[in-house]
């Protein structure tokens, strides 16, 4: 069977494992801008395609049948070729039923706002009101959440379909009655937005485990065979190792570079430091960048390409000694990250004003990261603690 995961640009995601994981079939990334998708449909050489959340309501509208999900939705993610044309299903509506209830979200009873308009809102929508929620909001995009809309102080659950910069925009204390954020984006794992309901203490939810709930339902209807349930939780948990960066952070001479290499090794992962790549960026040490444009524009520069950074995937990063100074650089790093503090206090040795920084920065550096280690044993057996607490600790980013 010829599958195709058909988005633009072509993508690189999650999906593409987790078809390959259920029954081992190859799904290839082909590249169909949404003008084209007419003739793809036509032409195409596929058995099955898998569209992505954007492409979904052009693609019923091109399917020669839809199944009843379908359309209800008006959106059909997973498209099968027959003889006499092409059946269009939404995946999406028995995938967050299952996701959410595999999340322990309670949907019945719940007063739900439903943001965005893309896959896998317009099913997502319809699980909800079969679900027995008492109410449902939608509305297209974050600039309509405004403090006057009606209905705010109700929510219970927030579920968004936006992309993460969009989402990353709504004021979450409009919602004083939310109990649960559930982001349906699958990368980056923790989104500006899951990452402010924490801040608030909200429970929030990312949307690995829709896309592999999504992929099981699709994966079914491809082989006519339903995979094994045990293999959503099992395929999510390899996604977060897979996926997962490891941060370093801590005072210049901490050790970030060298256990980070070490780490890197063991895991099978790409290292970079902070430090080495804004230099290349900026064409000059980053000390020199500040003496000539100001601290300022050096943290702003840094900042940006954190954001670069973070996006990234199955990385260990060794930041700058005052990249933890920053609190904004936390959410970058965050994404897809887990943060540890190497911990290794100057000793008798040392510059005398080292301790006093150590001591002074010591708060700072806490405050910005996730989990600390002693960096007072080899460099191995370092490597290898903050290797093991990462691998126990991933599945957090979910």
């Amino acid at each position: 069977m010829l599958v195709k995961f058909l988005s633009h640009p072509a993508g690189r995601g999650l999906s593409l494992s987790l078809h390959a994981a259920y029954h081992r079939y190859v799904c290839l990334a082909e590249d169909v801008p949404p003008e084209e998708l007419a003739a793809y449909f036509a032409h195409g050489d596929f058995d099955a395609a898998c569209v992505e959340a954007s492409h979904t309501r052009e693609a019923a509208a091109l399917c020669t049948r839809l199944d009843p999900t379908a359309a209800r939705s008006g959106a059909a993610d997973t498209v099968l070729r027959e003889k006499d044309g092409t059946v269009g299903y939404d995946t999406g509506y028995a995938a967050f039923l299952s996701a959410t209830h595999r999340a322990g979200l309670p949907l019945h009873g719940s007063h739900a706002l439903l943001l965005g308009e893309d896959s896998p809102a317009p099913a997502a929508r319809i699980a909800l009101r079969d679900a027995g929620a008492a109410s449902v909001l939608s509305l297209p995009s974050a600039a309509s959440v405004t403090p006057k809309l009606p209905g705010l102080s109700e929510v219970t659950l927030l579920v968004s379909t936006l992309p993460p910069e969009e989402a990353a925009a709504i004021d979450l204390s409009l919602f004083p009655a939310l109990g649960a954020v559930f982001d349906t984006v699958s990368l980056p794992f923790r989104t500006p937005l899951r990452q402010a309901a924490e801040a608030l203490g909200i429970a929030s939810f990312g949307g690995v485990g829709l896309l592999a709930a999504q992929t099981e339902v699709a994966s079914a209807l491809l082989t006519g065979r339903r995979p094994d349930p045990a293999l959503i939780p099992a395929q999510c948990r390899r996604a977060a190792e897979e996926n997962c960066n490891i941060v370093l952070t801590g005072m210049p001479g901490c050790g970030k570079r060298t256990v980070g290499k070490k780490i890197a090794e063991l895991l099978g992962k790409e290292f970079i430091s902070v430090e080495d790549q804004l230099t290349e960026e900026l064409g000059v040490f980053p000390a020199a960048y500040a003496a000539q444009h100001g601290d300022d524009a050096l943290r702003e520069a840094e900042t940006r390409l954190l954001w670069r950074i973070g996006a990234e995937r199955g990385l260990v990063v060794a930041t700058r000694g005052e990249t933890a100074l920053f609190p904004k650089n936390r959410l970058p790093l965050r994404q897809n990250g887990l943060i540890f503090l190497l911990l290794r206090a100057p000793g008798p040795a040392d510059d005398p004003d080292a301790g006093r920084l150590w001591r002074e920065r010591l708060p700072q550096y806490a405050a910005f990261c996730d989990a600390s280690v002693e960096n007072n044993t080899t460099v191995r057996d370092c490597a290898h603690l903050i290797a093991e607490e990462a691998l126990r600790n991933c599945e957090t980013l979910l």
